[in-house]
């Protein structure tokens, strides 16, 4: 997931560095406004955020990591898997849709 996330913030906010990005292409962004390709970087370095993304996991719970500007929702959603058929009961949470 935290590949992902870095995947998405590069997409969002490349290196102002990369060949493809020249000077005319990007901005930086102002103050106050949406950050959401920052805001999924800061999340995949974040270990205390990672480490609580597998607590909720270990739980049975799904996991996401949201991150908005003006006019779009990014959303990485990660979800347990079952564990093999047992005879005891288990009840899963229903996750809110991203979109």
């Amino acid at each position: 997931m935290s590949a992902q996330a870095e995947r998405v913030a590069r997409a969002l906010d490349p290196d102002p560095e990369a060949r493809w990005a020249g000077v005319t292409v990007l901005r930086p962004v102002e103050d106050g406004r949406p950050d959401p390709g920052g805001t999924m970087r800061r999340w995949a370095r974040d270990m205390d955020e990672r480490e609580n993304a597998l607590a909720v996991l270990r739980q049975g719970w799904p996991y996401i990591a949201t991150a908005q500007d003006e006019t779009t929702h990014y959303c990485l959603l990660a979800e347990p898997i079952p564990p093999p058929f047992s005879s005891g009961l288990r009840l899963y949470r229903r996750a809110h849709s991203c979109l």
